[in-house]
C-alpha cells in the first residue's frame, strides 16, 4: 500500500482527493497539511510541513504556493532564519 501526505486537504481539490483516495485499497492518506485543522479528517493534520512526523511514501499537493515557500520578506526574498522545507 503507498503511503500519502496530503497537502492542502481541508480545501476543496483536497477533500475530493482524500475522498477518492479513502475509496482505494492500495493507497492510504497517512496525514494531512493545513493551516486550518477543521476536524474533518480521518487521518492526523499538521499546520505545516515541516512539523509533520508521519512517514509516507509520496505527497499530493494541493496547497497555495506560500503554503511551500515560506514566509517572505517585502522585497519576496526567504526571511532570514525561517525554516522551509523542500517539496519534491
Amino acid at each position: 500500500m503507498v503511503k500519502v501526505i496530503m497537502h492542502g486537504c481541508n480545501g476543496k481539490m483536497g477533500q475530493t482527493i482524500s475522498s477518492l483516495i479513502a475509496a482505494d485499497k492500495e493507497i492510504e492518506i497517512v496525514a494531512g497539511i493545513d493551516a486550518v485543522n477543521s476536524g474533518k479528517n480521518d487521518y492526523p493534520v499538521f499546520s505545516s510541513i515541516s512539523e509533520c512526523t508521519v512517514a509516507a511514501d509520496a505527497v499530493i499537493d494541493f496547497s497555495v504556493a506560500a503554503a511551500v515557500d515560506g514566509p517572505k520578506t517585502k522585497a519576496g526574498m526567504p526571511q532570514p532564519g525561517a525554516r522551509t522545507a523542500p517539496l519534491l
